[in-house]
């Protein structure tokens, strides 16, 4: 889902205005007393006007972007020097002085658009597009890695911050399911079932026919582990995607007729010298997991058979089974089988109805195609799925290479780099984790996962501060 030409250009509008806040925003956090609160609400209320697109309101969003084009030219150009262009080091007197210029030229552009909206839309609308941001949260792939999210959404919660939008890839797929089911945080689930998981109930030797996924070693029985806790409250039947009380997108890698370079014999037999029945475990998994990195090596270097499918964001999508969303996501080639092989016309039909669509034959782990997929959320937002276009993006990367810890991920690691870096310019901000469980832990004992789930609490509360800053109401713009 690459960026339209409009959104190409609403991008290069957008881009330099959110960098300069949250820059602005930081430096403010870091050295308190430099700006007065009204001051950087000045500021930020100038950026939030300049990045002013439409005005949402009950009966549709009312264009204002046009009448502001001076106006942003002359924010960007005012501060972008003292901000983004030193290297680094912000001109704090510089920005300061500033400021009493730049409430002159926000109230007079104010003025104008109102006067000029005649009356189109609410005030109130408004000002709550300008002055409040959602909070919308990516959450990347990297199997056992991917626990510490859990923690980082306790801190979330704490902080009374309830995400507006849910975008997530892989093990961020999963996590974030159990997150987007409800606005109001309940990690009862999860500590429930981690203590019930083991090795063999989650993965069993496939052996099994295929139709949507592509064989591997392993078949992921999600629906088994998990399915339970995802039942339509009124009738018999799973959660679908435009079910769950908080938005949310899954990422899949769907690949075209040529994306296959063996026959699917190949890849449910790749691993069969140690996927044994007596003794298949992840210790013996990790002496020839460089077969698995070969294969996905093979598909991250042909991008041309690779199509990145967006799951819940249309209505198509939406009406998706969210196991099997999540389930396809976490699929890795190689290793780890989904299918939907049970009798269930409704999702049969969605299949067949998304192959047709996308000219695709088999859906695999996202995060083949974008495993930190901050560009989907920026776009989501943009197109008006929350009814807001002012959001600051949270993006959690568990996946980084790290030369002392999970040296044999890297080559994986390194593959995805790049598109996790194209990424990375649609965040407001991105949190990397450091202490993490190894990704092959994916169904780690009770006793980890509360390890991983205090590590990614305790690494994103160094960002409390900031994320909280950047959350606050920007207050009205003063006389």
């Amino acid at each position: 889902m690459s960026l339209t030409p409009r959104q190409k250009r609403r991008f290069a509008v957008t881009r330099p205005l959110d960098q300069i806040e949250v820059a602005l925003v930081r430096a403010a956090g870091d050295r308190p007393g430099w700006l007065s609160p009204a001051a950087l609400d000045t500021i930020r209320y100038a950026l939030g006007l300049a990045r002013l697109e439409v005005v949402p309101t009950p009966e549709g969003d009312v264009a204002v972007g046009e009448g502001l084009d001076e106006f942003r030219l002359r924010v960007i150009e005012a501060l972008e020097p003292l901000v983004l262009e030193t290297a680094g080091v912000i001109e704090h007197d510089e920005v300061a002085r500033i400021v009493p210029f730049l409430r002159g030229w926000t109230e007079r552009a104010r003025a104008a658009l109102l006067r000029d909206a005649g009356g189109r839309f609410p005030v109130d609308a408004f000002e709550r597009e300008i002055r409040e941001k959602a909070l919308v949260v990516v959450a990347g792939g990297g199997g056992g890695s991917g626990y510490v999210y859990a923690g980082a959404y306790m801190l979330l919660e704490e902080m009374g911050l309830t995400p507006r939008l849910m975008v997530g890839t892989s093990i961020g797929s999963l996590l974030g399911l159990f997150r987007a089911k409800q606005a109001r945080l309940d990690l009862k689930p999860i500590t429930e079932l981690a203590r019930q998981l083991s090795w063999r109930s989650v993965f069993l030797l496939p052996h099994v026919k295929n139709r949507y996924g592509v064989p591997a070693a392993l078949r992921l029985y999600l629906r088994k582990t998990i399915a339970h806790l995802f039942q339509h409250p009124t009738e018999p039947r799973a959660l679908r995607m435009n079910e769950l009380e908080i938005p949310f997108r899954v990422v899949v890698a769907g690949l075209t007729g040529a994306g296959l370079t063996h026959d699917l014999e190949y890849y449910e037999h790749l691993m069969d010298d140690v996927v044994q029945s007596d003794r298949v475990s992840w210790s013996a998994l990790r002496g020839t997991v460089g077969k698995v990195i070969d294969t996905i090596g093979e598909l991250v270097g042909r991008p041309t058979v690779m199509k990145e499918i967006v799951l819940g964001g249309d209505e198509l999508t939406g009406q998706f089974d969210v196991v099997d969303a999540v389930g396809f996501s976490t699929a890795v080639p190689g290793l780890i089988h989904y299918d939907i092989l049970r009798e269930d016309r409704h999702m049969h039909t969605l299949m067949e109805r998304l192959f047709q669509r996308h000219g695709v034959v088999r859906l695999v782990d996202g995060g083949i195609v974008n495993n930190v997929p901050s560009r989907i959320a920026w776009q989501h937002v943009q197109r008006g799925d929350i009814g807001t276009r002012n959001a600051f993006i949270l993006a959690m990367d568990c996946f980084a290479p790290q030369l002392t810890r999970n040296v044999l991920m890297h080559p994986v690691q390194r593959l995805v780099r790049p598109q996790v870096n194209a990424n990375a310019v649609f965040a407001g901000f991105t949190k990397t984790f450091a202490q993490v469980l190894s990704p092959l832990d994916v169904v780690p004992d009770f006793k980890k996962i509360q390890v991983a789930m205090r590590n990614g609490y305790r690494e994103l509360d160094h960002e409390r501060r900031f994320i909280a800053a950047m959350m606050r109401p920007v207050g009205p713009l003063s006389p």
